[in-house]
């Protein structure tokens, strides 16, 4: 999608609608992270939920919206459905970056 961001955890995140913690079954480490999501996830909400996230894989929301930009500009993302997932599963903070960079793609 070349966001420009990849993350390396020493645990398996699993994204569930029940739970969130640290579980240790048999020998592997897992984090349950109880979330909002779609019944098939798309790009945009994967993009949607690293802006999301920013903070606990540590990117920048400055490069993070430039690329986003681009990455709207490239038509590898769409627009409108990238909003949709802002308004339904996006903070306040992430529905605000993909206002700019939509508004910023179209220029």
């Amino acid at each position: 999608m070349r966001l420009g961001s990849t993350a390396w955890f020493a645990e398996t995140l699993v994204y569930n609608k029940k739970r969130s913690g640290r579980f240790l079954l048999g020998r592997r480490r897992y984090r349950l992270r109880r979330v909002r999501f779609p019944a098939r996830p798309s790009a945009e909400w994967y993009a949607l939920d690293l802006i999301n996230n920013a903070d606990t894989v540590g990117v920048s929301l400055a490069a993070l919206e430039q690329r986003l930009t681009l990455v709207l500009r490239d038509g590898l993302l769409q627009a409108e459905r990238l909003d949709g997932n802002a308004k339904l599963y996006g903070t306040k903070r992430a529905q605000a970056i993909v206002e700019r960079a939509i508004h910023d793609a179209k220029e």
